[in-house]
């Protein structure tokens, strides 16, 4: 068994710094940024596009070798067209724009 599969696999990293920008973390997790869900659907809803909605919820990925500063949002779209769950606990899915048989066609060909 590889040593990363182990229970304790996060044993390594205890005491150590982690460097995130300018700041400086010693000995805990960083904490992620929660990802503004219902912002998103509401945006979606009013027809916005992929490159609005970023900007408008400050998601952009900077830095990134390729320039493609929308590829956190897409793929967080991807995740919402397959459902999350809403601030009322229910399965929340965000609706496709393109026709069924279009997106059917996608997922066929991607398959």
């Amino acid at each position: 068994m590889s040593k990363l599969r182990r229970t304790n696999y996060t044993d390594h990293l205890k005491g150590k710094t982690i460097a995130r920008g300018e700041h400086q973390v010693e000995g805990r997790s960083m904490k992620r940024r929660q990802f503004p869900y219902e912002r998103v659907a509401s945006l979606w809803a009013k027809g916005k596009k992929i490159a609005e909605i970023g900007v408008g919820i400050g998601w952009l990925d900077k830095g990134r070798d390729d320039g493609d500063r929308f590829h956190t949002l897409r793929n967080h779209l991807r995740l919402m067209h397959r459902g999350w769950r809403g601030p009322d606990g229910r399965v929340r899915k965000l609706p496709y724009r393109a026709s069924r048989a279009v997106v059917k066609a996608a997922k066929d060909r991607s398959m």
